[in-house]
């Protein structure tokens, strides 16, 4: 018989990068919002800090979006590369605030960090075997 096993590998994770639909004009997201792209908004985070990259100083937002199933999710480590991704799934909430799998809901300050980013964000759901999800 034939299986696949986890081994344990120490990872040096960077950032998240967010990729969201909106969905819906009740998400309250102007078409001039900073880093939205039609119908996308795509973020890069800190993981250890909150802090959203290429933030547009003095830019205060409450953002609470119903992204559903709809979201990218993607680790980034210490090199730039891709260590795991959520695709199209609901939001991994260990590390993205927000409630019920469905909504994403950051509090971002002026300086581009977000209020509510958890202080020892949870990344484990991104690495489960397929048939654990």
């Amino acid at each position: 018989m034939k299986t696949t096993v986890m081994k344990p590998v120490e990872l040096d994770i960077r950032s998240i990068v967010l990729d969201l639909p909106v969905r819906y004009d009740e998400d309250g997201m102007p078409l001039d919002f900073p880093h939205r792209d039609g119908d996308s908004w795509r973020i890069e985070v800190l993981i250890d800090s909150g802090q959203i990259l290429n933030w547009p100083e003095g830019v205060e937002h409450d953002l609470y979006m119903k992204v559903v199933d709809g979201g990218t999710y993607t680790l980034i480590d210490a090199n730039g590369e891709e260590v795991g991704a959520i695709r199209e799934n609901y939001v991994p909430h260990g590390v993205v605030p927000g409630e019920y799998g469905d909504y994403v809901n950051l509090k971002i300050g002026g300086n581009g960090v977000i209020k509510n980013w958890p202080c020892e964000p949870s990344v484990g759901r991104f690495f489960l075997m397929p048939d654990e999800d």
